[in-house]
């Protein structure tokens, strides 16, 4: 298996799938394929309304695999163990700025003063819960108070408020 990246650097984002209507947005972003299996790998980025809520939003983000025979469903990863075959320590860094970069706009084209994320798996190590905050980074850049909060049975929350600006 040969991965070859769509997007070639950490600044770079290529064009993505944009879609949004009320209550939520969706991207789905190319970042690769596999030139031996023609496997198509994207990155998936939701901003979701919390029912109920009009300015609170859940974060989620996935990596898909999907295979060239239309038979095998798509392979939705959330975990960086179900990644590691296919992506390199250079790809997942990359893969994530975009992840990053588009949550910003998605977050920015948003109303939402309040936002959240959770871990899918419980009791995750440190290691892998670096990217929730180089997440909260991003948010921050886009004045955002953001950082984790209290776990619930293994499964790790963070909590961003937009920072607001007095007026």
């Amino acid at each position: 298996m040969a991965f070859v990246p769509a997007i070639t650097s950490r600044d770079e984002v290529a064009s993505y799938i944009n879609l949004r209507n009320d209550t939520e947005f969706l991207a789905r972003i190319c970042i690769g394929h596999d030139d031996e299996t023609n496997a198509i790998y994207s990155a998936f980025v939701s901003l979701c309304r919390q029912s109920g809520h009009t300015e609170r939003y859940e974060i989620r983000f996935d990596v898909i695999e999907t295979s060239a025979c239309e038979d095998e469903p798509d392979n939705w990863c959330n975990d960086g163990l179900q990644t590691k075959r296919f992506l390199a320590a250079d790809h997942r860094k990359t893969t994530l700025n975009c992840i990053c970069t588009v949550l910003q706009e998605m977050v920015e084209a948003s109303e939402a003063q309040e936002l959240f994320m959770m871990t899918v798996t419980p009791h995750l190590p440190e290691k892998a819960l670096a990217k929730y905050e180089l997440i909260c980074c991003a948010l921050r850049a886009i004045g955002f108070h953001a950082g984790r909060d209290a776990p619930y049975h293994g499964t790790q929350i963070w909590i961003m408020k937009r920072i607001s600006d007095g007026t």
